[in-house]
């Protein structure tokens, strides 16, 4: 709240400083006490009737020349402030002007005035040297309301050429009408004097016009490129600035003289009201007096409301009842607008910053011009002339002002615009997460779903395998026995019975070894290549693997080595798999070697691996077969004799992949094979997966 009222005393006391200065500059000079003459030298050149007249008001209008030169009226001529500025008026102006010519002067003298909305100006010269009556004057005709005659100019200004009468010093009269603000400037001079008056005059009038119809389009462009409101109303304010260059100018005054006959006043009236319409619903914006104080916004609804309602009454011709209060309204209006940007400039917004300079700088002219328009006060005429100095330069700031506004607004845009690509990237990714999400879930469920029947299967599936396997050894064990007692019973000469007692016990036992390989590879199916770990002594383990080996085959020597392996030392590995492993590897050993012959077990303990080796002194594997006796159903070359499935040591190179280990086969240099199976020691034991509680460790055969 403290910010705010310091903002407000500084730019109170800054906008009267501004005025105060613009008054000073502009206070009007006292009138002279008596009109000098306009003294022509040898060079002929160009010398303004400012300050060089006298001056009468007609507000009859019926005052002739023969009344204000040779009647008793001649006596209400006085002298002219430096520049003649009387507000909107009715009445008639009468002006009086001496010239002196350097003796013998021959060339012929050109007359000129500004502005070029005067609507009738009488300009009487005398054609002889002593006139004694208004028959001894010639009249040239001039004004935006009158024909045109021969001699006389509508562009870049009012002008005529005047003959000189034959003498060295003359009197000029000239009368003028308007209803417009009468704001004169007037010259003499020779034709090159108003040639070059001419030239300059126009190529300022041209660069006016273009300066701001360029302009214009400039802003219409980025409007359409940033769709920013405030660059079409600026625009539009532009061009409108153009249109009210014509009147100026002449040339648009007689455009609407020829299309519009008595109208003209009227339309550049209501073009001037339009540009003031503009002018205020820019600066509105500029300042956003929408989102400030309720009693600014309120102001300006009045002001514009009020300026819009002189559009209908300057085309009824009403307007100089109306811009009085109208230019009042339009000094109030920019007195706010220059105090919000001042305020906004001590927020730190850089196009505040620039549009308060541009307020400023057009303040310390527009506010005096007005109230000299209203007939406060008569300015002088050099500092009158600089009003358009200060509007080019309001017009260049405010440009720039508008595009550092356009520009900040275009950024915080694509910033809004890039936030709002990536919220609604996020929430598309979010939704996108959260679909995969449910897929997966959805998936996931399907495939425990899948799984745990599986499992269910698998383990309904070796508890029939179990089952089965158990019907068939019972009765295999019968015949076995049966089959022994039966060896011994027979007489040793009974050598037909004995082949045949021979026979059956073969054909036992491979039944068995099928039924041993078939529930071997339905329980590692089962296991689904996972090995269910757990800590278990190491000696004890083997030895009850070795026991049930001697069990199944008595007549064979298998012995166990655990050399360096104490009874305590432990290692997590699956007895189930390791029982079957070494059970198809003790059996193998069997196999392909002599009754007579060993088979020996041995066992090392490493600290990240458990390391068992099977050898025996059998016939040993073919070299080009080592490398395929691991595949399915493979057998060796020189196997062929000993009947069997070639799933063995396919059932043991799983256990070796369950375990992370490897299984390593070779002969041994004098006779029969060495196998070695590593299996990894390292990682945690996990707990059984639903279903894997139901496995069966391997039962002993017969």
């Amino acid at each position: 709240m403290r910010n705010d009222k310091q903002t407000r005393s500084i730019a109170y006391r800054l906008a009267a400083f501004v005025l105060a200065v613009s008054l000073s500059l502009f206070a009007a000079g006292s009138a002279a006490a008596e009109v000098p003459p306009v003294r022509f030298g040898a060079d002929s050149a160009e010398h303004t009737l400012l300050g060089h007249v006298a001056i009468q008001r007609d507000p009859t209008g019926q005052r002739t020349l023969a009344d204000v030169v040779f009647g008793t009226d001649r006596l209400d001529f006085e002298p002219a402030p430096g520049s003649l500025l009387f507000g909107y008026t009715r009445d008639t102006i009468w002006l009086k002007t001496t010239v002196r010519l350097p003796p013998g002067f021959q060339d012929d003298l050109y007359v000129w005035f500004r502005p070029n909305f005067l609507d009738s100006i009488e300009v009487y010269a005398p054609t002889t040297a002593d006139p004694r009556a208004a028959s001894d004057f010639r009249m040239v005709q001039l004004g935006d309301h009158s024909k045109a005659q021969q001699n006389t100019f509508s562009f870049p200004f009012q002008g005529a050429k005047i003959p000189p009468p034959n003498t060295d010093t003359f009197e000029l009269f000239i009368r003028i009408k308007t209803t417009s603000s009468l704001m004169l400037e007037g010259w003499l001079g020779s034709y090159t004097a108003f040639l070059k008056n001419a030239i300059a005059t126009s190529a300022f009038f041209g660069f006016s016009l273009t300066f701001f119809l360029v302009l214009s389009v400039i802003m219409f462009i980025n409007w359409r490129l940033s769709k920013a409101p405030i660059l079409l109303i600026f625009s539009a304010f532009l061009f409108s600035q153009s249109v009210n260059v014509l009147p100026l100018s002449g040339l648009g005054l007689h455009a609407l003289a020829r299309t519009l006959p008595g109208l003209q006043d009227q339309v550049t009236q209501f073009a001037l009201i339009i540009c003031h319409a503009l002018g205020l619903m820019l600066l509105a914006e500029q300042t956003d007096i929408r989102k400030g104080q309720p009693i600014f916004l309120w102001i300006y609804r009045l002001s514009l409301g009020y300026v819009l309602l002189g559009l209908p009454l300057s085309l009824l011709g009403y307007y100089r009842e109306f811009i009085f209060q109208e230019f009042f309204v339009m000094l109030v209006m920019f007195l706010v607008f220059t105090y919000k940007n001042v305020a906004k400039a001590f927020q730190e917004r850089d196009d505040a910053r620039t549009a308060a300079i541009a307020c400023i700088v057009y303040a310390f002219f527009a506010i005096p011009y007005h109230a000299v328009l209203l007939g406060f006060f008569v300015p002088t005429t050099r500092v009158v002339g600089l009003l358009l100095l200060g509007n080019f330069v309001f017009v260049c700031l405010m440009s720039v002002a508008l595009m550092q506004r356009t520009s900040a607004s275009e950024r915080l845009r694509r910033e809004s615009e890039l936030l709002r690509i990536s919220r609604q990237a996020e929430r598309a990714a979010m939704d996108l997460a959260a679909s995969r999400t449910a897929e997966l879930v959805t998936a996931k469920e399907a495939a425990e779903r899948a799984l745990a029947q599986e499992r269910a299967a698998q383990a309904e599936q070796l508890r029939f395998v179990d089952v089965v396997t158990h019907q068939y050894q019972t009765p295999l064990a019968v015949i076995r026995s049966s089959v022994t007692a039966l060896r011994h019973a027979i007489s040793g000469r009974d050598d037909a019975n004995r082949r045949r007692i021979a026979q059956i016990d073969e054909a036992v036992r491979r039944l068995v070894e099928i039924m041993d390989v078939s529930l071997h590879r339905s329980r590692m199916d089962g296991y689904a290549g996972r090995a269910n770990r757990s800590r278990v002594p190491i000696v004890a383990t083997l030895t009850g693997i070795v026991h049930r080996s001697r069990a199944l085959m008595p007549e064979r020597t298998i012995e166990l080595s655990t050399k360096g392996i104490g009874d305590a030392d432990e290692a997590a590995v699956d007895p189930d798999m390791l029982a079957i492993a070494l059970g198809n590897l003790i059996d193998n050993a069997a196999k392909f070697s002599q009754k007579q012959d060993a088979i020996c077990l041995s066992a090392s303990l490493r600290p990240d691996a458990l390391v068992l080796t099977v050898s025996d002194e059998g016939i040993g594997i073919p070299e080009e077969d080592i490398a395929k006796v691991g595949q399915r159903y493979f057998r060796a070359s020189n196997s062929s004799s000993v009947f069997g499935t070639g799933l063995g040591l396919h059932i043991v190179q799983q256990v070796a992949a369950a375990h992370a280990g490897s299984l390593e086969i070779r002969n041994r240099p004098q006779r029969g094979t060495m196998v070695t199976l590593t299996l990894s020691i390292e990682p945690e034991i996990r707990e059984p997966l639903a279903g894997e509680d139901d496995r069966i460790a391997p039962s002993p055969t017969a």
